[in-house]
């Protein structure tokens, strides 16, 4: 639930993850569900400090990281032929193109499309109209990593493919 106050844009906790109409908009069955809760949880709601923190979005966010640019990379260099550019150009090409679509930007962009920014669990009040790119991007990777986590590669690429690249 969206909260409007003094300019400060924030997302109220929501006790609960409705697991299925959030699986309906990913396209994906969790056989672990709380991977998926765990994704939608933003660290800022969690009463630990860094170190010892279990329950957030931040381990996730990490293996999404590796398997959106990975998927980003094989769709890129597939859709570059044989002679395509990434086969004859310079060293780094491939890295300037991926970056174009793996950044907080443009994760965040993909995250919104998905339609499940009203299911992020971030702590009550806090500053989004700062930290929202951020905050989004990192939410997009933690469903990726929770994806991959919770069966493989296949789907997490998949998902990256029907929300970032299929367009």
């Amino acid at each position: 639930m969206l909260v409007h106050c003094s300019g400060i844009v924030g997302i109220q906790l929501v006790g609960s993850v409705d697991a299925e109409s959030i699986e309906e908009l990913l396209s994906y069955h969790f056989k672990n569900p709380e991977l998926l809760k765990q994704a939608l949880t933003h660290p800022s709601i969690l009463n630990e400090s860094r170190k010892t923190r279990k329950a957030g979005n931040d381990l996730l966010a990490t293996v999404g990281d590796a398997a959106v640019n990975l998927a980003v990379a094989v769709v890129l260099y597939g859709k570059s032929g044989p002679l395509g550019p990434f086969l004859t150009s310079a060293k780094g090409d491939l890295t300037i193109e991926r970056s174009k679509f793996v950044n907080n930007d443009k994760l965040a962009e993909f995250f919104e499309k998905t339609g499940l920014k009203q299911y992020l669990r971030s702590a009550f009040g806090q500053n989004l109209t700062e930290k929202s790119v951020r905050i989004l991007a990192q939410t997009y990777e933690a469903i990726v990593g929770s994806i991959f986590l919770d069966s493989d590669y296949d789907n997490a690429s998949g998902f990256v493919r029907r929300t970032m690249i299929d367009e």
